[in-house]
């Protein structure tokens, strides 16, 4: 029997400076009472932990200070974060990506014309001919910054002046390669009522070397003295991505 009552007052509850119960008890903090003889369960509040007033830190986070000796407030920004840069100095204009590594956030420069790389030409006027030899419409001379490929785009209205003619196109590389030679069927599309047929194209340019180039856009009739019309032509060339 003694050694019963031994064990009972060795229970946590049972000692004289303890709570009596367990019961309805929805806290899991324990800490010294208000006349510091015993022990409380009890929230803990920002007294307990140091900080005697909230007042006017609505919105500010708390945060252990550089001596590590207590808690403060604090405005948190985007510069205090861990995985952010530190400061805004000297990247004006900059934008922000992932790091190669993928543990944090970095500046970078926005591309330029020059890192999309891409030449155009455009011809918005009209031009005509009633010859059944090629005549140049459009003329891109481009010099790619380094070899690799490249894809391009062009387009053109077409048009002609009677029934039953047949219009050719084709758009040629340094004079010597042809791409999308043509020939077009224009019954519907009689100049006089305004009405044209489109020329369009994509083609890619594999392996293409880092010095001067040209593309032609030509065009001419299948019938001589029968004229043809081209108009809104346009020649774009667009590095492609690795």
């Amino acid at each position: 029997m003694a050694d019963f009552f031994k064990q009972v007052e060795q229970l946590f509850l049972y000692l004289d400076d303890t709570p009596n119960t367990y019961s309805g008890i929805d806290y899991i903090f324990l800490k010294v009472n208000e006349t510091k003889d015993g022990l409380i369960f009890g929230p803990v509040d920002f007294v307990d932990i140091g900080i005697t007033s909230v007042s006017g830190h609505g919105g500010q986070y708390v945060y252990l200070n550089e001596e590590e000796d207590k808690l403060d407030f604090k405005d948190i920004g985007f510069l205090d974060l861990l995985d952010t840069p530190t400061t805004y100095s000297g990247n004006t204009g900059k934008g922000l990506r992932v790091k190669s590594d993928e543990t944090g956030l970095e500046y970078v420069d926005f591309p330029t014309s020059s890192d999309i790389e891409s030449f155009y030409a455009i011809s918005e006027s009209e031009s005509s001919t009633t010859s059944t030899d090629w005549q140049e419409k459009l003329k891109l001379t481009f010099t790619p910054f380094s070899q690799g490929n490249y894809v391009i785009h062009f387009s053109a209205d077409v048009s002609h002046e009677s029934a039953g003619v047949i219009m050719k196109a084709r758009l040629q590389l340094d004079d010597t390669y042809t791409y999308r030679e043509r020939q077009i069927e224009l019954y519907n599309y009689k100049h006089s009522d305004g009405a044209y047929n489109q020329y369009t194209g994509m083609y890619i340019l594999e392996d293409l070397s880092a010095e001067e180039h040209t593309l032609d856009m030509d065009y001419c009739s299948n019938k001589k003295n029968k004229a043809m019309y081209i108009k809104s032509a346009h020649i774009l060339v667009q590095r492609m991505s690795n």
